[in-house]
């Protein structure tokens, strides 16, 4: 699809806050907007690799195809987050599919030209081997979670991560750039299961739902209800 206007600036991006003010210019003159629809295939799985993607808007599902056809999904992504780097490095093919599941507005890293730009300056090299290395630390501390962590306990720490920092409110809104569906399978639990536990935190007086908002009315009550589960 063809961009109907240019994302916001790379520098808003958190992967890339640390670069110094040369190598963003570098950075985004050779980033290339991409906007894609709901639904809307970004890559295949095996498919060749034109370089990973920066999300500044929507949410991207990427996922895997087994011997049967079955999707599994690998991780779900949101703006802010980048996907496909693996790629640079797989054998120059894509290790799994991506879709969106929302209309996005992303940014694609060609492979060559960053590559290419790591050959040509060590600091930046360094600098991005730092940026995916925390991102990698991240992803496993989650997979760690998702691992010994009961269900209840992982809705939970989803809730509170998504308080705003900068008002550090006690009552937020959450709203779901996903389906309940989608945000199951990221917790790593059947829909039912999600429903069953917001109902819960519903009925005591957590929360409400309305819709795809989610409003946490008192944030310090989940984090006594988590403290009692890590006892």
């Amino acid at each position: 699809m063809n961009p109907k206007g240019s994302p916001p600036p790379l520098e808003n991006a958190p992967m890339f806050r640390d670069l110094s003010a040369r190598q963003k210019t570098a950075l985004a003159g050779i980033s290339l907007p991409r906007e894609f629809r709901r639904g809307e295939i970004i890559f295949h799985q095996g498919s060749p690799s034109v370089g990973f993607y920066l999300i500044h808007s929507g949410a991207v599902n990427v996922h895997r195809l087994s011997r049967d056809g079955t999707e599994r999904l690998i991780r779900i992504f949101h703006a802010g987050e980048s996907f496909a780097e693996a790629s640079l490095l797989s054998g120059g093919v894509y290790p799994a599919t991506a879709r969106a599941m929302i209309d996005c507005s992303t940014h694609l890293i060609p492979k060559a030209p960053f590559l290419s730009l790591l050959e040509r300056d060590a600091s930046f090299g360094l600098r991005m081997f730092v940026a995916l290395s925390i991102r990698i630390h991240d992803m496993a501390g989650t997979i760690e979670n998702l691992r010994i962590e009961n269900m209840r306990e992982r809705l939970l720490r989803w809730l509170i991560a998504r308080r705003p920092p900068a008002a550090n409110p006690v009552s937020y809104t959450i709203s779901l750039t996903t389906t309940k569906a989608a945000l199951a399978a990221e917790l790593g639990m059947r829909q039912e299961t999600l429903s069953r536990h917001l109902a819960s935190l519903r009925k005591s007086g957590d929360l409400t739902v309305n819709g795809r908002e989610i409003v946490v009315l008192n944030s310090e009550r989940l984090r006594e209800l988590l403290s009692e589960m890590d006892v």
